[in-house]
């Protein structure tokens, strides 16, 4: 090999060098431009655009959900609170106005003070049994059953209203804390919901754990709505509140128990505060059942308490 030639290598290995050089130092120390904050804002402030700076970013550095135009922090309102000079995520923002929710227990940021001492309980559910997927973490929903009997037909009755969902989880068990806008796509509010968290108490539970959830039925209810009865009793009230929608301290008043009688029947059941949950046999009036194991291989309802 004579000389010219492994002068030519050596030149061509020392351009390609130098370019493999530049490339990495441009993609490495590429940046973005990104919006900060010029002064710490306060939870619940609304975002101005003099209170808006721009900073570079590495562009390696880039995650989903970072804010990458002023546009979109202009004029919201901060739900946390935000240091200067520090990027911004989509989540640290909600339109102004928005009503904060305070947030007493952090696995379940809508549970309310009313609903400390209650069980969170993770309900089996799906678009049918979630009122056609229209229901959002912090609604309120009244639960009916459904069950069949043995030669009496379809029997259904609601045995509990103004329940609060706390929560929510996917088919993998993780919590959600909220559920995403149905906007895109037209989608159901519920969908890829897989359990509710609603929140109960211990007798409510216990009700709960003895029914096949495909047995169990959820509607969007408020708290303008009237309450619904049977006989001129009420069925029983989960959570108490004001037409907000946010539950006070004080509880709803339990109806006194009214006997109801039944043609044909050898006892009269009465119908207390929670009304019964299966058929007694010659009549169309449910009574308590027994635990009901559901089909073969059907997820069970559980409860569940925060750690």
């Amino acid at each position: 090999m004579n000389r010219n030639l492994i002068s030519r290598i050596l030149q061509i290995s020392l351009i390609m060098v130098f370019l493999i050089s530049a490339l990495v130092v441009t993609v490495r120390y590429q940046t973005v431009t990104v919006p900060v904050l010029n002064a710490p804002v306060k939870a619940g402030d609304i975002v101005q655009n003099s209170q808006i700076s721009y900073a570079q970013l590495p562009a390696g550095a880039v995650f989903p959900g970072l804010i990458l135009n002023g546009a979109q922090v202009s004029g919201q309102q901060a739900s946390v609170n935000l240091d200067a000079n520090q990027p911004l995520k989509t989540d640290e923002f909600v339109p102004a106005g928005t009503v904060r929710v305070p947030k007493i227990d952090p696995d379940f940021p809508y549970a309310t003070s009313e609903d400390m001492s209650k069980i969170r309980y993770a309900l089996p559910t799906d678009l049918l049994h979630a009122d056609g997927g229209q229901i959002s973490v912090n609604d309120y929903v009244n639960v009916q059953h459904r069950w069949s009997a043995k030669g009496s037909g379809l029997s259904a009755m609601f045995i509990l209203q103004r329940v609060h969902v706390i929560g929510a989880a996917d088919k993998n068990g993780v919590n959600l804390s909220f559920v995403p806008d149905p906007v895109a796509n037209n989608k159901p509010k519920s969908l890829g919901i897989y359990y509710w968290y609603v929140a109960l108490t211990q007798d409510q539970a216990d009700m709960f754990a003895q029914l096949d959830w495909k047995e169990v039925y959820l509607y969007k209810t408020d708290f303008d709505k009237p309450l619904l009865s049977y006989g001129g009793q009420t069925v029983e009230v989960a959570s108490t509140g004001s037409g907000t929608g946010i539950p006070t301290s004080t509880p709803a008043p339990r109806p006194t128990p009214i006997p109801i009688p039944i043609p044909g029947a050898s006892a009269t059941p009465g119908l207390g505060p929670t009304p019964g949950l299966g058929p007694t046999p010659g009549s169309s009036l449910p009574a308590r059942v027994t635990p009901n194991p559901g089909p073969s291989g059907s997820a069970k309802p559980s409860a569940s308490k925060t750690p």
